[in-house]
């Protein structure tokens, strides 16, 4: 008896260790994206040394502030 409850009890956390290595995994992939789209901006920033002459300014402050509010919102869910 004991030893089935051993076994049950390391089943379980099997079970427990598993959900927390897919976490971490989704967690890597969040992070890269994340990272990827601020790299993007950054370069779009680069690229245009004065965005503000063509009106690229505004849209390019609303793609960081979509962003920044995304990220808050992917933290505040998990």
């Amino acid at each position: 008896m004991a030893q089935e409850k051993r076994r049950h009890i390391r089943e379980l956390l099997e079970k427990r260790i598993k959900q927390l290595e897919d976490q971490l995994e989704e967690e890597k992939r969040r992070t890269q994206r994340e990272r990827m789209a601020v790299t993007k901006l950054q370069n779009k920033l680069i690229k245009n040394s004065d965005p503000c002459l063509d009106g690229e300014c505004e849209r390019l402050d609303s793609e960081c502030l979509e962003f920044s509010m995304s990220c808050h919102h992917n933290m505040a869910v998990r």
